[in-house]
Order: C-alpha cells, then sequence, then structure tokens
C-alpha cells in the first residue's frame, strides 16, 4: 500500500487500539487512532483528508457517538465528507446494520474485529482507493 493512503480510527477502547495497530502494521498503511470524536473534530477542524483516506469509526464512543460524528463529518465543506466510513459495532442485528448504512456508513463490521476478515477487508478498501480514488 501506499504510504499516501491514510486511515482514520476513532476507538476508545484501549485493546480495540491494540488489535487495530497489531493488524494495520502489517499491512503497510499510515494510520491516526483517535480516543474520542471529539479528539477526531478537533484534528479535521485544522486539517484537510486526502482524497485516499478511509475512516474507521466505533458507533460507541463516550461523549458523541459514532453516528453523530459521521452527520458531523458529513456536514464539514472538505473532502471529509466524501471518505468512505466504516462502522464498528456489536450491534449487527439486520434492522441496525441497515440503519447505520441509512445513516451514511459505507459498511459495518461486527465487534469483536476478527482479524483475518479485517484484514482482508482494509486491503480491499485500501486496493479499491488507490486504483480508483474511492470505494
Amino acid at each position: 500500500m501506499s504510504k499516501e493512503t491514510q486511515l482514520y480510527i476513532i476507538e476508545d477502547t484501549p485493546s480495540a487500539q491494540f488489535l487495530y495497530k497489531e493488524i494495520l502494521n502489517t499491512i503497510d498503511v499510515t494510520f491516526k487512532l483517535f480516543n474520542s470524536g471529539e479528539d477526531f473534530l478537533d484534528f479535521i477542524s485544522v486539517n484537510d483528508a486526502g482524497k485516499n483516506s478511509l475512516i474507521i469509526m466505533d458507533i460507541g464512543l463516550p461523549g458523541i457517538d459514532g453516528v453523530a460524528l459521521l452527520k458531523k463529518l458529513k456536514a464539514y465543506k472538505n473532502n471529509w465528507k466524501k471518505l468512505p466510513v466504516i462502522a464498528v459495532t456489536a450491534h449487527v442485528m439486520t434492522h441496525e446494520i441497515n440503519h447505520y448504512k441509512d445513516q451514511g456508513f459505507t459498511q459495518v463490521i461486527q465487534k469483536p474485529i476478527q482479524v483475518k476478515s479485517f484484514k482482508d477487508l482494509m486491503q480491499h478498501y485500501l486496493q479499491s482507493i488507490l486504483i480508483g480514488g474511492t470505494v
């Protein structure tokens, strides 16, 4: 993967953050972790997104949750609102997944994260971004 590809992860749980780091360090992608939606909003208020970027967002964040954070993200007038956003949640009944997709999430991943499935999914998304600039 190109180091121009940037992955942003919003996750408050240290064990999940550790798992993301372990997996992503094996696929040659630059990533930045945020502990809260508020930290991510602070970051995007002063940084623009590259077109080769992907966001992974926990739904159950303390403070501003993933759905509310996505709504704020989609209100931005720069590249942030155009990026694919993957929701991560333990709530994966069909109606819940449909709700998240209706809110604007590109895809929903079930917690706990399955290492091989997550790694394969990241490689797919990152390859798609590099080839076409979007997913």
